[in-house]
């Protein structure tokens, strides 16, 4: 059975939208559930080819005759052709499938009005028989599943669409289920003020990543931050003025290190940190310095959020930052003492930063 689909961070493009709360977490494997789906769906109905599409997320409009659909699972001896593609949802039986929102059977393809014949003579595909079901999520429908070419028999039959339409509601279980425990387990990870990673992450993380670097003979840095001035913030306006501030830092130090590898963490209080695997010192100092730029100019409480009174708060709010790599760490190379001994001294040359009159950089011994 030629069995392919995209990988788990594609597939979180498309699922993403389809979620109540959080981002998806990276080690539930999402590709290896829809590869399950679709051996299962084969063992209930027996055929040559079968896929299933999703909606993609990017298209300009709502209008579900604007969108595509797109060939994220598939099994056959087409399937390395067909994985990626995408075909516009007002086309052929799964665009049909997926506007009406109803199961569709096909026992004679090439006679149906429904076929899309240029994109299947694209990829010299000879279907004759086609069943096809919707995919739904939250009770609106986000993709089909399709099988073609019934396995034993001429073509498929009314039992063969029944059975996959029970299928059906499986995989909308299935989906849902993994998408609700990649939210908690998001949620888990996270800082609820800022949105970054919490120090429990950052600890489990930290130790991954200098493995790692141990490991493939890599550098890797690490930025330990505080704000300057926040508790100004607190006695003048407040702790909920104070906690905006600190939520502003989420997409702020996102915006800054603008690294998708590193780990971004609220370590406590006011204090942040920023991972950043294969990055040498001298990288890691010119992304400190790039968010050291970035707070100074940063206008806090622009927006005040509820409860909130307090003016826009421009230039009193700095970072004094901290920097240490592995690379300037000799001696032992056990990962969890160096993983504890990067975040001290990174911690280190914050209040040395701190020390030397704040809105500083430090690399650590220097």
């Amino acid at each position: 059975m030629n069995l392919r689909s995209v990988g788990p961070n594609e597939i979180h493009r498309f699922l993403s939208t389809r979620q109540s709360a959080g981002g998806l977490a990276a080690d539930l494997e999402i590709d290896a559930l829809l590869c399950q789906i679709l051996i299962q769906a084969n063992a209930f109905v027996p055929s040559e080819a079968g896929s299933i599409l999703l909606e993609d997320p990017d298209a300009p409009t709502a209008d579900p005759k604007d969108r595509s659909l797109v060939f994220v699972a598939c099994f056959g001896d087409r399937a390395e052709e067909i994985l990626g593609r995408s075909m516009p949802a007002e086309e052929g039986i799964v665009g049909r499938v997926y506007r009406s929102g109803k199961a569709y059977l096909s026992r004679e393809v090439e006679r149906d009005p429904f076929f899309a014949r240029e994109f299947a003579a694209r990829l010299d595909l000879r279907p004759e028989s086609i069943v096809c079901v919707p995919i739904r999520l939250e009770g609106e429908v986000c993709g089909v599943i399709e099988l073609i070419n019934r396995r034993g028999a001429k073509c498929y039959g009314e039992e063969d669409l029944g059975l996959l339409e029970i299928f059906a509601g499986y995989i909308s279980t299935s989906i849902r289920n993994l998408l609700n425990a990649r939210v908690f387990l998001e949620m888990a990870r996270r800082d609820d003020l800022s949105g970054l990673a919490n120090d429990r992450w950052l600890h489990h993380r930290l130790l991954e990543d200098v493995e790692t670097a141990l490991r493939e003979g890599t550098d890797l840095s690490v930025l330990f931050l505080d704000l300057d001035g926040l508790k100004s913030v607190n006695d003048h306006f407040g702790h909920l003025a104070g906690g905006q501030t600190l939520a502003e830092m989420g997409p702020l130090l996102r915006a800054a290190v603008g690294d998708p590898g590193a780990t971004l963490c609220r370590y406590g209080g006011d204090e942040f940190v920023v991972v950043l695997p294969g990055r040498v010192p001298g990288e890691a100092m010119s992304v400190a310095r790039k968010v050291l730029r970035t707070v100074a100019e940063h206008v806090f409480l622009k927006v005040p959020g509820p409860g909130v009174n307090a003016p826009p708060i421009a230039g009193s709010i700095t970072a004094s930052i901290g920097v240490q790599s592995l690379s300037r760490i000799p001696g032992d190379r056990s990962p969890r003492r160096l993983k504890e001994r990067i975040l001290r001294e990174a911690d280190a040359a914050m209040y040395a930063a701190k020390a030397g009159g704040k809105n500083a950089v430090v690399l650590h011994g220097e």
